[in-house]
């Protein structure tokens, strides 16, 4: 299988990211957080996950949560899903069913313009019992079929990740409340 190449300005990256101040946290997201069971399951396993809601307008598509996670430093776990918004209060009033990916970057390359170059392997699409079983080993690769020969970080990565990751993140739960790592959502 030939990799798919990609070459795109690190602002797009972050475009759909933007918190509404320096301080103030999305609304949105932090709505999310906490009222969709698979983001919480999603940010237990991988607390730097980022998350944000594309087209909470509705203006131009209908709304739909994103969650990304970065995996073993070669991968990115993608959760979508529509979602209806209260756009006058800025939360998420419900979900509908998610899709699951496991998007494999096989080269991330800084080019002089400023532009990442990204080279993609194997896409793993998943549904609901895979994403069960995947939670329960603790995010074990080889749930979803990712032989242990392709988990080798990729150099790079981190360059995509830190540009990424610019998007709002979950408020991590203290473990006074009892919603430590190991707590089930």
């Amino acid at each position: 299988m030939k990799p798919h190449v990609l070459a795109f300005p690190l602002l797009m990256l972050v475009a759909a990211c933007t918190r509404t101040s320096s301080t103030r946290p999305n609304t949105y997201v932090q709505s999310g957080c906490v009222t969709i069971p698979y983001v919480r399951q999603l940010t237990a396993l991988y607390p730097s996950a980022v998350h944000f809601v594309s087209h909470s307008t509705g203006q131009f598509g209908p709304p739909e949560w994103i969650s990304k996670a970065p995996v073993a430093g070669r991968y990115i776990l993608e959760i979508r899903m529509p979602v209806t918004v209260d756009q006058r209060a800025q939360r998420i009033l419900s979900y509908n069913s998610p899709t699951f990916a496991l998007y494999e970057l096989t080269r991330v390359q800084l080019l002089p313009s400023g532009q990442l170059e990204l080279s993609h392997g194997q896409t793993t699409r998943f549904g609901l019992s895979e994403w069960e079983r995947f939670r329960a080993s603790g995010g074990a690769l080889s749930e979803l079929g990712v032989p242990p020969t392709t988990t080798a970080p990729v150099d790079g990565f981190d360059l995509y990740w830190n540009e990424l990751s610019r998007c709002e993140s979950c408020p991590q739960p203290t473990a006074a409340a009892g919603q430590g790592r190991g707590a089930q959502p």
